[in-house]
């Protein structure tokens, strides 16, 4: 399954109005993406951005001041730990916005 990450970058905040679209859990990268750009677009995002999308593995989305990241990882705590440490150059304020795994479908 593949899950995507957007973003509006020109959106001022990402909490708790901020334009973030997520998704998870479906069939493949292009419906993930339109999916998650269709969320953003809904909660009045104008520049929505395709920040990641990722198949059989983890998301973190790490915001902080008016800067904000989106990593992968093996686990939602390396990708958590990727980007604090991006953020952290940064901004004083750094935390996990949103975090996700897209996990590995068995097949029959």
């Amino acid at each position: 399954m593949v899950s995507a990450v957007t973003a509006d970058p020109r959106s001022p905040t990402f909490e708790p109005n901020g334009s973030l679209g997520t998704v998870t859990g479906m069939p493949d990268q292009r419906s993930a993406e339109q999916t998650a750009l269709a969320s953003c677009q809904s909660k009045h995002g104008s520049t929505c951005k395709i920040q990641l999308s990722y198949r059989n593995q983890c998301a973190a989305m790490v915001v902080g001041g008016k800067i904000f990241n989106v990593n992968p990882g093996n686990t939602v705590e390396e990708a958590a730990k990727k980007g604090m440490s991006m953020c952290s150059t940064a901004a004083n304020d750094c935390h996990v916005y949103y975090s996700a795994c897209s996990l590995p479908q068995r097949i029959q």
